[in-house]
């Protein structure tokens, strides 16, 4: 008796599979959004810097190397690093442009100049 009951009663292993996953699966989009997506947008990034740069470039390798590019081929950097001393690099080891503080202060100066016309014409008005 208690068998043929156990038979009749009806079952719900395909709607308890898709509950038991459903963890699985916020876990995955809660890891593309917070790590993946982000890692994505900054080597497209850097990508966009890399293909950017220019001959007379400042730069900053991975390693440290600060040097100017002074020639540039498909996937190298020709750079000098002191007078008459010229490497070749890869383009992927070049980690930013080379900004130094006079840079950063004069970058900082018209930004503030600028700020500064924009509010005193909003007074004005």
């Amino acid at each position: 008796m208690f068998i043929s009951q156990a038979y009749a009663a009806p079952t719900q292993q395909g709607y308890g599979t898709l509950v038991s996953m459903l963890p699985l699966f916020l876990v995955f989009a809660v890891m593309y959004f917070f790590m993946i997506r982000p890692n994505q947008k900054k080597a497209a990034e850097q990508q966009r810097m890399i293909n950017a740069m220019k001959r007379g470039d400042k730069i900053v390798m991975n390693s440290g190397i600060i040097g100017t590019i002074s020639k540039v081929k498909d996937s190298e950097f020709v750079i000098e690093i002191a007078d008459d001393v010229q490497i070749t690099v890869l383009k992927n080891s070049v980690s930013t442009l080379y900004t130094t503080k006079s840079d950063a202060g004069s970058i900082e100066k018209s930004a503030k100049a600028r700020k500064d016309i924009a509010d005193s014409s909003k007074k004005k008005h």
